[in-house]
C-alpha cells in the first residue's frame, strides 16, 4: 500500500513530531483514517457522500483573522462515529450566507479552535491550486460568539 510506504517515510523523516494528512474527498476512507491515527498521525479531509443537514441552532459565529484579513464564519463544531462507533472523529461544518449549502470538514484534531480546522483545510485547498505557493496563514485573533439570531435571520426558510 502507498500510503504505508509514505506514513513510514514520514515517520521516519521527521521523528515523534505531530504529523496532520490531509486527504480531498477522493482519499475517504474511515478504515485508513484509523490506521492513521493508530500509526500516531492526524488526519483532516472533507467529509465524503450524502449526511444530514445541520440546524440553525447548531452554529455559532466564529471569527478570526487570517493572513491579515478579517473573516467570520458560520461554524456547527460536534463528534461523529464511523465504523460501527469504533472511530471518533471532529467534524466541522460551514453553513454559507445563503444559510443552504454545508461544507463538512472532518479531522482527528481535537486541539485546534473550529475556526482553525476551516484555515487549515482552507490553506491546503489553496496550495494545491497555486501550486504550492500559498502562505500558511497565521492565525490571528481568534473570537467566538454564540450570535445566533444574525444567523437565523439571514437563513431562508427552504433550501
Amino acid at each position: 500500500m502507498a500510503v504505508k510506504a509514505a506514513t513510514l517515510n514520514i515517520r521516519a523523516f521527521v521523528g515523534d513530531r505531530r504529523m496532520t494528512i490531509v486527504f480531498d474527498r477522493g482519499g475517504w476512507s474511515p478504515r485508513l483514517f484509523q490506521k492513521l491515527i493508530t500509526d500516531g498521525f492526524d488526519m483532516l479531509t472533507y467529509r465524503k457522500g450524502r449526511t444530514r443537514k445541520r440546524l440553525r441552532w447548531e452554529f455559532r459565529e466564529h471569527r478570526a483573522v487570517l493572513d491579515g484579513r478579517q473573516v467570520v464564519y458560520q461554524l456547527a463544531d460536534h463528534d461523529i462515529r464511523l465504523l460501527g462507533g469504533k472511530l471518533e472523529l471532529r467534524e466541522v461544518v460551514r453553513v454559507l450566507d445563503d444559510g443552504c449549502h454545508q461544507t463538512q470538514v472532518v479531522t482527528s484534531r481535537r486541539d485546534l479552535p473550529a475556526i482553525g480546522v476551516r484555515a487549515y483545510r482552507g490553506y491546503f485547498r489553496r496550495a494545491l491550486v497555486s501550486g504550492g505557493r500559498t502562505r500558511w496563514p497565521s492565525v490571528g485573533h481568534l473570537a467566538t460568539t454564540t450570535a445566533r439570531n444574525r444567523v437565523a435571520a439571514r437563513w431562508p426558510t427552504t433550501c
